[in-house]
């Protein structure tokens, strides 16, 4: 196991910016690919960023399309709560049996209240993770 730290700054992203192929040419890249598009909404980019057929290939689409009231649609309303502006750093990388788990910190740019749990205010940060495996050169999260 090793621990990667790396700080990328990105400066704001619009919808119309974003739709082109997302960057997966790194694990790194790609949870941040897959959270800005999240965080627009995009759901044909964010299904892009999983491995077909993998673990939450599904369940990304389901969390994509919630409404209010289903399940997924919290997860849905998390990730759109995020700051895709400031810095989302890489605080973990490692290679496990399952693949390249890569951990990030993420901020929140809304207060996002979950139905079970802390309240997240502004500027709160909190720590996503993902496995990811390389398929040709690309890189595809295959669980979140």
């Amino acid at each position: 196991m090793f621990l990667l730290t790396a700080v990328c700054v990105w400066g704001q992203l619009t919808a119309g910016e974003l739709n082109r192929d997302p960057d997966l040419s790194s694990p790194e890249a790609t949870v941040r690919s897959f959270t800005k598009a999240a965080v627009l909404g995009e759901a044909k980019i964010v299904q892009a960023c999983f491995l077909p057929g993998g673990e939450d290939y599904d369940d990304i689409r389901k969390v994509m399309e919630a409404s209010p009231g289903t399940p997924a649609y919290e997860m849905k309303a998390m990730l759109a709560a995020l700051d895709t502006e400031g810095e989302m750093p890489i605080v973990k990388k490692a290679e496990t049996q399952y693949g390249m788990k890569v951990v990030w910190r993420v901020t929140f740019k809304r207060e996002f209240k979950p139905g079970k749990g802390p309240v997240f205010k502004v500027g709160s940060t909190y720590d996503l993770d993902a496995t990811l495996k390389k398929s040709g050169n690309r890189w595809l999260i295959d669980n979140f």
